[in-house]
């Protein structure tokens, strides 16, 4: 009986790690990977979406193992449906290799630039070893990414005379029933922004991942305008060298209001909108457990 008993609580907790339990919600997750950008995004029946998965400046430490790893499967399966990369800067590359590598993805998207070296020879190789579809992404492009729940790319478009790669970073909306919910821009910065602005392209999005990791040529208060967040996350690492984020950023998102954290400080911050409740979002960081529930983003 016993045994039983030890059995049946064992297939619960299993049933409950594999849905995530946020059943009926839609959680975005921006990973504390140090100094670079890894963003989780789970649609209402558990689908994931990784884009990028940070990456160390030393190529012999694995991140995707030690760091990215541990927060994707905590209570869940090693699974992502959809692996995004957003360009091919080595802090957004390098943690997805264990990840490809390991997990069970279905796809891979990336922007049409393909990483160099050896670098680009051994994503290639775990691709075609997986069986991953490879997909390249532009401008205008919608994916399903759960039910409801689709990812608009906004940026780059097709034959764009952009030619840094960090303005070429796709900018990616995910968007549920409409309402734009989290803005990832890649890394991009002046030029960029700029080509992005002058679409006519809806870019409101309740959560805005911070482009360039708060970088001094990122900073737009064209671009925060038109997103108008509630809430700004920055994805650097602590005590990092570049002394991101930029305080012109800091100040300027702080100025019209918008709540700013930064993972160097707070660790992992999670954002949450639960479809049952009408929209009623909640904020968790890893320092501070507690539910921040004041209607961070508003009502559906």
């Amino acid at each position: 009986f016993l045994a039983g008993m030890a059995c049946a609580m064992l297939c619960v907790f299993w049933l409950y790690a594999h849905q995530g339990g946020y059943k009926g919600s839609v959680q975005a997750r921006v990973l504390d990977v140090g100094q670079g950008q890894a963003v989780c995004l789970e649609g209402p029946q558990g689908h994931r979406t990784l884009v990028d998965g940070g990456g160390s400046w030393n190529p012999d430490f694995d991140l995707g193992r030690f760091a990215l790893s541990p927060a994707l499967t905590y209570r869940d399966w090693p699974k992502v449906e959809t692996v995004v990369l957003t360009h091919p800067d080595f802090d957004h590359l390098r943690g997805l290799f264990f990840i490809l590598k390991h997990y069970a993805v279905d796809r891979f998207l990336f922007n049409g630039q393909w990483p160099q070296g050896e670098e680009g020879r051994k994503l290639r190789r775990i691709l075609k070893a997986r069986d991953i579809q490879v997909v390249e992404v532009e401008a205008g492009d919608r994916l399903c990414i759960g039910n409801e729940f689709i990812l608009e790319v906004l940026h780059p478009a097709s034959g764009m005379d952009i030619f840094q790669d960090n303005d070429r970073s796709l900018v990616l909306r995910a968007v549920h029933r409409g309402r734009g919910l989290v803005l990832v821009p890649g890394d991009i910065e002046d030029q960029g922004i700029k080509a992005l602005l002058k679409t006519q392209q809806d870019m409101q999005a309740d959560l805005l991942v911070v482009p360039h990791h708060g970088s001094r040529g990122s900073l737009s208060p064209k671009l925060y305008a038109r997103v108008d967040p509630e809430l700004a996350v920055v994805s650097c690492g602590f005590l990092n060298i570049f002394r991101f984020p930029h305080s012109q950023v800091a100040q300027a998102l702080t100025q019209t209001g918008v709540r700013l954290e930064r993972t160097s400080r707070s660790g992992e911050v999670r954002v949450q909108w639960d479809l049952e409740d009408k929209g009623i979002s909640s904020l968790q960081t890893r320092l501070d457990p507690t539910i921040w529930n004041e209607n961070i983003c508003p009502q559906m």
